[in-house]
C-alpha cells in the first residue's frame, strides 16, 4: 500500500498535482512564518534591553533584524529545500538564545553573553528549568516550545522536498550576505569612534552600530583578550586617616562571619507601615551595634560586584562582571589572611556556575566554598528560605569552629532576591496587599513594594534566629558579625522609594557592625561603600593591609568616598558630585546650583572619578611591559 509521501512523488494524477501545489504552499508559508517570527521577537529583543537615545537608534537596530530575515527569504528562493533542512533550524537556536537572553535580562537586568551563556550550559540542573519556567510564565513557555518544535518540523518537511537549486536567485544571498557585514564594517572602521572606546563608555551601544551577533563576538574577544597587570599607585587617592576610635585591646579577632543579604535597602531600616515595623529586629540591633547610616553598594553589573568589591578593595569593571576575568593576581582578602594561616569559607544558595562564582572564589584564595549541591530542601536554590539557610550553615560554622580557632566566614543570602515573592506573608496577608495595591494608580510597583516588605520581614526574622545561634556559641567572645546589602531593591512606588532620596544611579545600603571591641549604640554618618571593608576585615584580624587597596578602614574617619556606579560619584563632606556637573546636598539630598562648585573643583572630582576607573581597568587591561 503506497503511503501518501509516496503518491506526493509524482504528478501523474491531476488531483495528486493539486495536493501537492498545497503542500509546496504550505512550506512556503511556514518559512514566510518564521521569517516574520524571527523580525520580531529578535527586534523586540532589541528594543527591550537597549535605551533609545538618539533618532536614528531606531533604523539601525532594525538592520540585522531585517537583514536576518531578508537571507533566510532569499536562500529560499534558492533552495527552500536547504532552507528547511539547515537554515530554519540555525536559526531557530538563533532565537531561543534570544528568547533566553530576554528572560535572563528581566531577571537580572544584564545582557546574556557567551561566557555566561556557557557557564550556565556546563551546569544545568533541574531546580534552575523549574525556576526559569515557572518566570517565564504561559507566553514565554508558549514561545519558547514553538521554537523548539521547529527545527524538527522544518527538518521533516525538508525530506519531503524535491526541488533543484536555482542559480539565478543564489547572486541575491551574496548581497544579503554583504549587506549583513556592512553595518558591522563601517562601524569596526570608524576610526574616530573605534569600538573599544565605545566598549568601555557604554558597551551596549556596539549593539545599535554593529548588531547583536557582533557584539557578542567582541564581547566574549575582549574577555578573553586581557593583558593582566599591576596598575600605578598614581590612581589611588591620597586618604588622610585618623587614629580608630575602636578599642580592640591586644587580642585579636579570631572569627568574623559576614552576611551579605540581597536587595536590603538602607531605607527599609527604621520603616514603618501601617504601623508595623517592617525590620523590628534591624531596628532594634542598632542599639547593641555599630550602625553606619550611610552606607553604599558598589553595583554596576551583578550582585557579584558587591562581594568582589568587598574582598578586594577595588571597584568592579563597567564593561563586565569582572568575575568573567581572571583575578587570581588581585591582592584579595582571602589570599591575605591565607598567609596569616586563616582560611576562608564561602557560603551561597545557588550553583557555584552562575556568574562564575567558584571557579573566582578559587581564584581569590578562598579556602571552601559551600553551594547548591551542600544544602537541602528548602535551603537551596533561587528559592531558599534564609532561615533554613541559616539553620544548615550553623552546622557546618560549628565544624569549622571546633577544627579551627581562626576563621572567616562570607554568607551570600537569597531570599530577597526579586521580584519578591519568596516569602511566607508574615507580614502582610495576600488579600491585604490586593486591597491596598488597588488603591494607587501604580497598582503593580504598590503591589511588587509589598511583596518587598513582605520577604525583607522574613529575611529579618531570619537574622534574629541566626544571630541568636551565634550567642549560644559564644561566638561574640572573640568574633565580629559584618550586615550589609549588595544592593538596593530598585523600587519606586507610591508607598516606597528605594533610592531614599538620591540619584538613581547611587544605592543606599545598610551596614551593622558587632561583636567583640565594637561599640554598641553608636551611628557613624561617614559615607562608606563596599570597597571600604576589605581594609577594615584585615585591621579586625590584624593581618597585613594591602598597599593596592583603593578603600580605607570604615572606623577612620574618610574624608571623601568615590563610587564607580554608572557615572561615577564624588562625595565630599556635604555635596554629592556627580560626573556631568551634578550636584546634590548629602545631608538634604536636594538638588543645588551648579554654580556653586568653580571649574577648578569640576576638575578635580572628575580626576577622581576617572582614576578609580581607570585603577580598575589597569589590573585587567595593563598596557605597561
Amino acid at each position: 500500500m503506497f503511503s501518501i509521501e509516496i503518491l506526493l512523488k509524482y504528478d501523474t494524477i491531476p488531483a495528486i498535482g493539486g495536493l501537492m501545489m498545497i503542500k509546496n504552499k504550505v512550506r512556503v508559508v511556514f518559512v514566510y512564518f518564521f521569517i516574520l517570527l524571527q523580525f520580531l521577537l529578535h527586534y523586540g529583543y532589541l528594543f527591550y534591553i537597549i535605551d533609545i537615545d538618539k533618532p536614528g537608534d531606531p533604523f539601525d537596530l532594525f538592520i540585522f533584524p531585517f537583514v536576518f530575515s531578508l537571507f533566510i527569504f532569499s536562500f529560499s528562493k534558492y533552495s527552500l529545500k536547504k532552507t528547511l533542512r539547515y537554515v530554519i533550524p540555525f536559526f531557530s537556536l538563533w532565537i531561543l538564545f534570544i528568547i533566553g537572553s530576554f528572560f535572563y535580562y528581566k531577571y537580572f537586568n544584564t545582557i546574556l553573553n557567551l561566557p555566561l551563556l556557557f557557564e550556565l550550559l556546563t551546569d544545568i540542573e533541574w531546580g534552575s528549568i523549574v525556576h526559569v519556567v515557572s518566570f517565564m510564565g504561559i507566553w514565554g513557555l508558549l514561545v519558547s516550545l514553538i521554537f523548539l518544535t521547529i527545527p524538527f518540523l522544518s527538518i521533516y518537511l525538508s525530506f519531503i522536498t524535491k526541488e533543484s537549486d536555482n542559480k539565478n536567485n543564489k547572486k541575491w544571498v551574496y548581497v544579503v550576505i554583504f549587506l549583513t557585514l556592512l553595518q558591522p564594517i563601517r562601524n569596526i572602521l570608524d576610526f574616530k569612534h573605534p569600538l573599544s572606546i565605545r566598549y568601555s563608555l557604554a558597551k551596549t551601544r556596539i549593539i545599535v552600530n554593529a548588531g547583536l551577533p557582533f557584539y557578542l563576538i567582541y564581547d566574549y574577544m575582549k574577555i578573553s583578550d586581557v593583558n593582566y597587570g599591576i596598575p600605578a599607585k598614581t590612581y589611588l587617592p591620597d586618604r588622610k586617616d585618623k587614629k580608630l576610635p575602636l578599642k580592640m585591646g591586644k587580642d585579636k579577632v579570631n572569627h568574623i562571619i559576614v552576611l551579605q543579604i540581597e536587595s536590603l535597602d538602607g531605607a527599609i531600616i527604621g520603616k514603618k507601615y501601617d504601623q508595623k515595623e517592617i525590620t523590628p529586629f534591624l531596628n532594634k540591633l542598632r542599639k547593641t551595634s555599630t550602625y553606619f547610616s550611610n552606607m553604599f553598594a558598589n553595583h554596576l553589573v551583578g550582585s557579584a560586584d558587591a562581594d568582589f568589591s568587598a574582598l578586594n578593595s577595588i571597584l568592579p569593571m563597567k564593561s563586565t562582571l569582572t568575575y568573567n576575568l581572571n583575578i587570581s593576581h588581585l591582592p584579595s582578602l582571602p589570599h591575605i589572611l591565607k598567609k596569616s594561616g586563616i582560611r576562608s569559607y564561602f557560603f551561597q544558595p545557588i550553583r557555584g556556575s552562575f556568574f562564575n562564582y567558584e571557579k573566582a572564589y578559587r581564584e581569590m584564595g578562598v579556602y571552601k566554598y559551600y553551594h547548591y549541591k551542600d544544602f537541602y530542601g528548602s535551603a537551596r536554590g533561587w528559592f531558599s528560605k534564609d532561615k533554613e539557610y541559616y539553620k544548615q550553615i550553623l552546622k557546618y560554622i560549628k565544624s569549622i569552629k571546633k577544627n579551627e580557632k581562626r576563621f572567616f566566614c562570607y554568607i551570600i543570602t537569597m531570599q530577597s532576591h526579586s521580584h519578591f515573592k519568596n516569602h511566607t506573608y508574615s507580614f502582610l496577608t495576600s488579600e491585604d496587599m490586593k486591597e491596598i495595591s488597588a488603591k494607587y494608580k501604580d497598582k503593580d510597583a504598590v503591589l511588587r513594594t509589598l511583596n518587598y516588605f513582605n520577604v525583607i520581614h522574613d529575611v529579618d526574622k531570619a537574622i534574629s534566629y541566626f544571630i541568636s545561634q551565634l550567642e549560644k556559641e559564644n561566638f561574640f567572645e572573640d568574633g565580629v558579625l559584618i550586615i550589609f546589602g549588595d544592593h538596593t531593591a530598585e523600587i519606586e512606588s507610591s508607598i516606597y522609594n528605594s533610592y531614599d532620596g538620591y540619584p538613581k544611579n547611587i544605592e543606599h545600603i545598610p551596614l551593622f557592625i558587632l561583636g567583640k571591641g565594637i561599640k554598641k549604640d553608636v551611628t557613624i554618618n561617614v559615607p562608606v561603600e563596599h570597597l571600604d571593608l576589605t581594609p577594615t576585615l584585615a585591621e579586625l584580624f590584624k593581618v597585613p593591609v594591602s598597599e593596592y587597596w583603593y578603600g580605607v578602614n570604615i572606623f577612620r574617619k574618610n574624608s571623601y568616598i568615590i563610587l564607580n556606579n554608572l557615572n561615577g560619584f564624588y562625595i565630599d563632606n556635604e555635596i554629592i558630585y556627580k560626573s556631568k556637573n551634578k550636584l546634590f546636598l548629602f545631608k538634604t539630598k536636594q538638588k543645588i546650583s551648579e554654580n556653586k562648585l568653580n571649574v577648578k573643583h569640576i576638575e578635580k572630582y572628575e580626576k577622581l572619578i576617572k582614576d578609580a576607573e581607570e585603577y580598575t581597568k589597569q589590573w585587567f587591561y595593563n598596557d605597561e611591559k
